[in-house]
């Protein structure tokens, strides 16, 4: 699938104050993985190797990083197949393992929203019960409907100082198992966008549980606001169980900052939901 059929991303939002302050201020929240939503964001299972398999690729990373001389396999090899000596290879290499989880996990900030693929409506996508439950404080929040290659564009160019790029997320019933040597070979290097495939593979895999939320992240390297276009808001969903004030507040501040913003109740319908423009 790729981002060239996406037209309109969904943002459901929690009815908080600094949603709107954010909103009007024209920026958006990337949050580090860490602190999304899903447990095993992030982990990933690493493939298994025989005994003789793991000492070689050791070997191989240290030496190529200097820390041993040529010279000195023999003596480090024969070392490393006392069982005592092993144990705390394996031991050492397990912590490398979650130290680099660890730093992709503190390290990558992420924006995601839902996806509105090409002849799909935002009507569609906005009927989604689920979003609205699980990221609208049981459907007292709202819904933004962001235009994605105005929000894309902004996002790079009004973050200049900020590595940007953006993916889909594949929904898989395994979790991802990753090849253990190209992860040691891999493991000292500094994290950034865009660098080796096996930690975008750890970043933009989800369990297809959560596949109903059809998620696109744009991804980035700090946690904090991010600048966005005023153009790439086309319109404002408020949820059924909006509280009133929230509810004032919300169209106070869409009609003052961004009057060609179209705004929408949203109100049950059989198990569904319709929608009726503010005028």
């Amino acid at each position: 699938m790729s981002v060239d059929k996406i037209e309109k991303l969904l943002k459901f939002l929690p009815p908080e104050d600094y949603v709107l302050d954010s909103l009007k201020d024209e920026k958006v929240w990337f949050s580090y993985l860490k602190n999304l939503n899903d447990p095993f964001e992030g982990n990933v299972r690493f493939s298994k190797l025989e005994r003789e398999e793991v000492i070689n690729v050791f070997l191989e990373v240290v030496t190529s990083k200097g820390a041993i001389a040529p010279a000195e396999l023999p003596e480090y090899r024969k070392a490393l197949e006392i069982d005592g000596h092993y144990d705390g290879l394996v031991e050492a290499i397990g912590e490398i393992e979650k130290d680099t989880v660890r730093n992709i996990m503190e390290t990558f900030s992420a924006f995601s929203c839902c996806r509105v693929m090409s002849g799909s409506t935002v009507a569609e996508r906005a009927n989604e019960i689920l979003m609205w439950a699980h990221y609208t404080k049981s459907f007292r929040g709202l819904c933004i409907d962001f235009d994605f290659h105005v929000l894309d564009r902004s996002l790079r160019e009004l973050n200049r100082d900020d590595a940007m790029d953006n993916e889909l997320i594949s929904y898989e019933p395994e979790m991802c198992e990753l090849d253990f040597p190209q992860f040691m070979r891999n493991a000292i290097k500094p994290h950034q966008v865009g660098m080796d495939d096996y930690i975008k593979t750890s970043i933009l895999r989800k369990h297809s549980i959560w596949e109903y939320e059809k998620e696109l992240r744009f991804l980035s390297g700090r946690e904090g606001l991010f600048n966005i276009s005023n153009e790439a808001i086309k319109g404002v969903y408020l949820g059924p169980n909006m509280d009133e004030k929230y509810s004032e507040d919300v169209v106070d501040m869409f009609r003052s900052k961004f009057p060609y913003v179209k705004l929408y109740n949203v109100a049950p319908y059989g198990y569904g939901f319709n929608y009726k423009e503010l005028k």
